[in-house]
């Protein structure tokens, strides 16, 4: 996925293990991060920022800037019980300085849309989608201008499973993590009409 095409992207994610992977290989491919975009997921917002700056800080990534975006889905007030998975700050050690930038997830992504040739930057999203249905529903018409927003989230097979014989979700014996927590969040990008590319970590 990250061979061919524009070599920038925005990663906006949960930032756990997945991010930490798929950070380390954008880096090693001269991939252009231009911006690490945050939302609620496995743990809480202050602990996923917490975890972006320990993995950026890690990969000697810490000019990479750092978004706060969604604290929980759109259409609720708090976000859905996470599984607590991914909390790497237990095991990497804290960054001098990475301070969180003020402006918000979305509005950092409508604006780097904006500002880039059309098709020129690719969006990464995998944790939820609250931060691109957010984007979505203020400036949908800038949001054509992303090249491929690849995304995490969903399950269209069947797979074998230690607890019954075949399972297509992680969370649920039906359910995805990513998409479950903000179902509504995760159709409505769906069915946008972005050009999406699913991402396989």
């Amino acid at each position: 996925m990250l061979q061919t095409g524009p070599k920038k992207t925005i990663i906006d994610g949960d930032w756990g293990a997945d991010e930490f992977q798929l950070s380390a290989v954008a880096l090693a491919r001269d991939i252009s991060i231009l911006g690490a975009t945050s939302t609620f997921g496995n743990v809480s917002q202050p602990l996923v920022f917490e975890n972006a700056r320990r993995i950026l800080s890690f990969l000697g990534a810490e000019n990479i800037r750092l978004f706060k975006g969604a604290v929980a889905p759109s259409d609720q007030e708090t976000p859905l019980l996470g599984d607590g998975a991914h909390a790497v700050i237990e095991f990497l050690p804290p960054p001098d300085s990475h301070s969180l930038e003020q402006q918000d997830s979305s509005d950092f992504i409508l604006e780097t849309l904006a500002s880039n040739p059309p098709r020129s930057v690719n969006i990464t999203a995998s944790g939820p989608l609250t931060n691109i249905k957010l984007a979505l529903e203020r400036d949908a018409q800038t949001m054509t201008r992303v090249n491929r927003l690849v995304i995490m989230g969903g399950c269209t097979v069947d797979i074998k499973a230690v607890d019954m014989p075949f399972r297509r979700g992680n969370i649920t014996p039906h359910a995805e993590f990513n998409f479950q927590q903000a179902a509504a969040d995760a159709k409505a990008v769906m069915e946008s009409g972005l050009p999406i590319t699913p991402l396989r970590i």
